[in-house]
C-alpha cells in the first residue's frame, strides 16, 4: 500500500519511514527478464524483413506507452 502526503514545498513524499520498493516493471528491467522468445525463419521472413522488425518495433513502442507497469 502506498501513502503520500503534501509537504510544505507542495511536493507529495512518502513517509519518512516507508518502506522503499522497486515496481514490477523496474524489477523486470533490472533481473533482465524476458517476458517470452519469439522465433521467426523462412523464406517469408528474409523477403519481408524490414517490414516484420519495423511491425514489432511499433508493437514494442506501444506497449510499453499503454502498460508501463508489465513491461
Amino acid at each position: 500500500m502506498f501513502f503520500m502526503k503534501e509537504s510544505s514545498s507542495g511536493l507529495n513524499l512518502p513517509p519518512q519511514d516507508a518502506e522503499k520498493m522497486i515496481c514490477p516493471a523496474c524489477r523486470r528491467i533490472e533481473d533482465r527478464y524476458e517476458g517470452g522468445i519469439v522465433e521467426f525463419k523462412g523464406e517469408f521472413l528474409q523477403s519481408h524483413r524490414d517490414e516484420i522488425i519495423n511491425l514489432i518495433k511499433n508493437v514494442e513502442e506501444e506497449e510499453i506507452s499503454y502498460r508501463p507497469l508489465e513491461r
